[in-house]
C-alpha cells in the first residue's frame, strides 16, 4: 500500500499469514506492516484520503472505519497533486466535488484538474470556477467539472471509496455531496 504524505509516499506491505512463516509474532498475521517490515502500520487513515493498493494478482480488500454522515464532506487539499477518495457509503456524480481553489487561468488553462482511473489510463477533467464572469453564456458550466477539451459537462459517477486525483493550484477544499 502506498499513502500520499503530502511530500511523497508511505509504502506498506500485507502480511497474510495464511503460510505460517509468521508464528512467533501472531498480531503480525493479516495486518500492514512498515515496509522495512520493523513494525505495525499504526496511521490512521482520515475518512476521504486515497491509498494505492498494489497486487501481484486480483483481490478483493474490506475496509473498516467510519464512513461520512450528513449530505456533504469537506476534505484538505495541498497545492499539487491529492489522492482523495468518495467518502460516502454511496457512489457520487463528480459534479457534486465542489472545490474551492481557481478554475481557468486568462488562457483558458485549467487550474485545477480531477483524474479519474478508467482501468487502462486516467481520464481528466478541468474545474470551472465561474467566479471570473466568463461564461455568462453557460451558466450551468460554472463550478462544474468539464470534459479536458471543454465540449461538454463531465457525467460520471465515483463508486463507494473509489479514490481520484486532484491537482490544485493552491491549498484549498473539495467538498463532496452525496
Amino acid at each position: 500500500m502506498r499513502v500520499w504524505t503530502g511530500t511523497g509516499y508511505r509504502f506498506y506491505g500485507w502480511l497474510d499469514g495464511d503460510d505460517g512463516t509468521n508464528n512467533d509474532m501472531p498480531e503480525w498475521d493479516n495486518a500492514w506492516l512498515l515496509d522495512d517490515m520493523s513494525d505495525l502500520a499504526s496511521e490512521d487513515m482520515d475518512i476521504g484520503k486515497g491509498v494505492w493498493i498494489l497486487t501481484s494478482a486480483p483481490a478483493t480488500m474490506t475496509v473498516l472505519g467510519e464512513v461520512a454522515s450528513g449530505e456533504t464532506y469537506t476534505v484538505n487539499v495541498d497545492a499539487g497533486f491529492n489522492l482523495v477518495a468518495n467518502p460516502f457509503p454511496c457512489e457520487t456524480s463528480i459534479q457534486k466535488i465542489k472545490m474551492s481553489t481557481a478554475g481557468i487561468d486568462e488562457n483558458y488553462n485549467f487550474q485545477t484538474q480531477l483524474r479519474v482511473w478508467t482501468g487502462t489510463g486516467y481520464r481528466f477533467y478541468g474545474w470551472l470556477d465561474g467566479d471570473d464572469g466568463t461564461n455568462n453564456d453557460m451558466p450551468e458550466w460554472d463550478n462544474a467539472w468539464l470534459l479536458d477539451d471543454m465540449s461538454d459537462l463531465a457525467s460520471e459517477t465515483l463508486d463507494v471509496g473509489e479514490a481520484i486525483w486532484i491537482i490544485a493550484p493552491s491549498a484549498g477544499t473539495v467538498t463532496f455531496t452525496k
